[in-house]
């Protein structure tokens, strides 16, 4: 059997399962947050977390849809939309981080300093251009 085919057949059985576990398991600044909050904290029990902790499921919902459809958009152009996608995911990146810090405040924790949330932002997107990636949605790797 030659090499390539066995290289095939390995990729196709093990890498793809576990590049897949890894994708399915990210998840967006905000959700982390909401699973990081004290519950003792009794601005837990406010009305403004309660509210806050609800934008949380929309960012994860952003996350999963971006991890997918960013490198299958930039595929199917051709790499057309590279730029355009890095762009957007950074945006909806710094969006999820502003949201996070929030959600943190509302509910009696710490906001994050701008130079925290920019280097989170940074991180993820180089992560993301390292690995031949165009979304950020590598953000989960921050933490």
């Amino acid at each position: 059997m030659p090499v390539t085919c066995m290289l095939t057949k390995i990729f196709k059985k093990c890498l793809i399962p576990i590049l897949s576990l890894f994708l399915v398991s990210c998840s967006s600044q905000s959700s982390k947050t909401v699973s990081a909050l004290d519950k003792t904290n009794p601005a837990f029990k406010s009305e403004k977390c309660a509210t806050a902790l609800k934008t949380a499921n929309k960012h994860e919902e952003i996350k999963r849809t971006r991890t997918f459809g960013s490198p299958l958009l930039v595929v199917l152009s051709g790499g057309v939309l590279a730029l355009p996608v890095l762009a957007s995911n950074i945006g909806m990146d710094v969006a999820d981080n502003l949201n996070a810090s929030d959600i943190s405040v509302s509910c009696g924790g710490k906001a994050k300093s701008v130079k925290e949330i920019a280097a989170n932002v940074g991180r993820a997107a180089a992560f993301g251009l390292a690995v031949g990636d165009v979304s950020p949605a590598s953000s989960s790797m921050n933490e």
